[in-house]
Formats: structure tokens, C-alpha cells, sequence
């Protein structure tokens, strides 16, 4: 009998076991509802997805993704392309990262870790002639946003950014925040992120192929740098996208990407309040452009894409996405809040071009919870009246998990 006490139970015990390590099932519809109570009717398209492992991906859109001016019109849904803007960069940091991994840096043998502090400019065009102090840039601070370059204006296509780059780089900018009227920037912490620039991570469109081994130097040639900046603008710029399609896109299992509108009129289009009339704008080719910016997707494909990453070894391995975060490489930062079952952290990738700049404004983020929730979005007009549309993402899951 005692015998049978026992074995009942440690049965027993297995079981609560095993009820402890499922997976907390969260009401995904329940945050979509809350996120849409504070956005619909702001701007004037919104699209936005919501997964976590083991549950059906949410996906919610409301608006226009073309409006009375842009016939035909259309609504928007989490099918519809835009410019991702500038989270193209989570994108382009974990085709870097695949590929770092992946090559044998000088037959070195040498850890991620040592790779990462491995010199960017050895993986420049052979007739690139960088300035002083280039020579010491790293990926890392190249992820990170730490090398001292000041491109101004901060322009990513092939020429400007071998001019940016001839000018050099005072190292000491490394450390600090933007440069101001009224100074050379802030210091700032050994972890942080430091001058937020697109050439930080539009150069990868050109270091990544050079690290492929597709640029060369010709054994004899007579091009002028003029010529040699054409033909390797193009060269690069495929390389580029080609290598993303094979080593992220495809393995999320999505069609071919491109840096460029492709939908014909299925494609979205930015709109601005200040013009409600006008029509809107697809911010065009970048195929040229794209790194830090550019890759065109729509919210659904977003979702699919951040959802590889973080939750499979099909893009990089969980160590490396997991590194991507704690280390905000591709992140620009994150957060957290406290629930009854303890502290939720978050990081997360924005893009946007302003209304202020642009035809219309374009809105995008990649948000990561450590419960396992991530949220894609695609906002496709600046909003009226302004909402910090960022903390309602965070604060609809806070007020969620607090039962509110």
C-alpha cells in the first residue's frame, strides 16, 4: 500500500510538473482589442500582427491603404507592402550576423564574440581610400551605432558613403552622442548605443559581399573611379539583396523581398493629414539604398520573418538572436514592466520617415517580449491627434498581464 502512496504520488508530482512547464497561453484577441481601442481612427491605415509560439498569430488592420486619390482604392490589411524604413536594420544585423558566423574570418578559427571586434575596413572595395581613424571601426560598432561617423547629411547611397568615409573619423566620437550647435555630443555608457547614423548599417550592402568574395580587384584594369563606383554600386546592391533572399527571407519561408514597390496598384501608398486630399507616396526605388533602410514588406511578412528569427535556428541560432537583443544589435533599445508573475522585458526596432519630410509618413516596428509575444506593425500616415503609438504597443500588454 505504501508502495502504491508513493508511486501515486510522484505521478502526481509529474503531472503538476508538467502543467507548470506548459506554456502560458496569453488572450492575443484581448491585446489586438486594446491596441486597436487607442489607434483606430488616429491615423489613416494601420496594420499590425501579434504571435507567440504555440498560439495563432492575431492579425488586425483598419483604414485606407490607398485613399480617393489614389485610384483603386483599397484597404488595409496585413497583405499590403510598404517601406519598412529603418527596420530594415533588424533585418540587414541578422544577415550580417548569418553570415559572420558562417565565415572563417582569415582563417582565424575565431569566436563570434572575436569576430565581431574583427575591423570593418578590411572589408571594404580595394579602391575605397578611407580617412584617419577608419581603419579602427568594428562590427560591432558598426551595430551598435559606435564609429564616429558623421556622414552629413547622412545619405546611404555607394559615392556617399566612400566620400563619408575618405573624411574619417575623430575616434573619440565613438563615445558620444550626436554632435550638436553646441558640442561634440554627450558621453554615453559602455553598453549603450551610441550616434544613431543609416551609414552605420548601409555599409553592410557593401561589406557583405566584399566578405563573399565577390568584390575583386580586376588584374588589370583602366577604370576611372567613376566607372569602378557604377559597376560596383550594382554589383554590391544585388549581391546584397540576393544573399538576404537566400539566407533570411527564404528561410522564413517568404517569397522574394525586394528593395523597391512591386505590387502595381495592390501596392500601399503614405499619407499626411496636412494634405488629406493629395496623393500619397511609396518612397520610391532603394534598391541602390538598402541596409539601412528600404526593404519593402508588409506586416504579415514582417511577422513571419521576426518570428524565424527569434524562435528557430532557420536564420541564426537562438544564441545569436538572443545576442541580437541583449546587445541591441538591430535594436535600438527596450524596456520593461512589472506583472503579479514578474518583471516582462522588451526591445524593440522602430522605422519611420516623417510626414514633414515625405509626401506622406510611414510608420514601422518590431517589438520582442521575453514572455514570447512579438508584435509587427506597419502605421501608414503620421496621426491626428499625435499619439505615442510605440507605448500603446507596450502598454496594452502591460495593462493586459496587470489585469486591467
Amino acid at each position: 500500500m505504501k508502495k502504491l502512496i508513493l508511486i501515486l504520488t510522484a505521478l502526481c508530482a509529474a503531472i503538476l510538473l508538467l502543467e507548470s512547464c506548459k506554456p502560458t497561453v496569453l488572450d492575443l484577441n484581448k491585446y489586438a482589442d486594446k491596441i486597436e481601442a487607442q489607434l483606430k481612427g488616429k491615423p489613416y491605415g494601420y496594420a499590425f500582427v501579434i504571435t507567440k509560439l504555440g498560439q495563432p498569430r492575431v492579425q488586425r488592420a483598419w483604414g485606407e491603404a490607398r485613399r480617393k486619390a489614389d485610384p483603386p482604392e483599397m484597404p488595409m490589411s496585413v497583405n499590403v507592402k510598404y517601406t519598412t524604413a529603418s527596420v530594415s536594420k533588424n533585418i540587414t544585423a541578422a544577415a550580417f550576423l548569418k553570415l559572420l558566423d558562417d565565415t572563417n574570418i582569415k582563417n582565424k578559427n575565431l569566436t563570434l564574440d572575436e569576430k565581431l571586434n574583427e575591423k570593418m575596413v578590411d572589408y571594404l572595395p580595394y579602391y575605397w581610400k578611407p580617412g584617419a581613424g577608419v581603419n579602427s571601426i568594428t562590427f560591432r560598432e558598426m551595430l551598435k551605432h559606435r564609429t564616429g561617423i558623421h556622414c552629413d547629411p547622412d545619405f546611404v547611397d555607394y559615392r556617399n558613403l566612400r566620400k563619408c568615409l575618405a573624411k574619417g573619423i575623430d575616434t573619440a566620437d565613438k563615445d558620444r552622442t550626436c554632435p550638436t550647435a553646441d558640442g561634440p555630443g554627450q558621453p554615453i555608457g559602455t553598453n549603450d548605443n551610441g550616434c544613431y547614423k543609416n551609414a552605420n548599417y548601409a555599409l553592410f550592402r557593401i561589406v557583405i559581399p566584399v566578405m563573399m568574395g565577390k568584390v575583386v580587384k580586376p588584374v588589370l584594369s583602366t577604370f576611372t573611379e567613376e566607372q569602378k563606383d557604377a559597376e560596383t554600386e550594382i554589383l554590391t546592391s544585388n549581391v546584397y539583396i540576393n544573399y538576404v533572399n537566400d539566407n533570411v527571407y527564404a528561410k522564413a519561408g517568404l517569397p522574394k523581398i525586394f528593395c523597391k514597390p512591386t505590387d502595381g496598384k495592390q501596392q500601399g501608398l503614405a499619407y499626411k493629414h496636412a494634405a488629406p486630399d493629395a496623393k500619397g507616396g511609396d518612397f520610391g526605388d532603394a534598391t541602390f539604398e538598402c541596409g539601412s533602410q528600404g526593404w519593402f514588406l508588409s506586416a504579415a511578412q514582417l511577422a513571419t520573418y521576426f518570428e524565424t528569427l527569434n524562435t528557430t535556428d532557420k536564420i541564426v541560432l537562438p544564441a545569436i538572436s538572443s545576442r541580437m537583443r541583449t546587445e541591441y544589435l538591430g535594436y535600438d533599445g527596450g524596456g520593461g514592466f512589472d506583472t503579479p508573475d514578474g518583471k516582462i522585458t522588451y526591445w524593440s526596432k522602430p522605422g519611420g520617415h516623417p510626414a514633414a519630410q515625405n509626401t506622406g509618413e510611414i510608420n514601422t516596428l518590431l517589438m520582442h517580449f521575453s514572455n514570447g509575444v512579438e508584435v509587427s506593425v506597419v502605421i501608414n500616415s503620421d496621426f491626428k491627434p499625435p499619439v505615442d503609438w510605440g507605448g500603446v504597443i507596450i502598454n496594452s500588454l502591460s495593462d493586459l498581464l496587470n489585469g486591467k
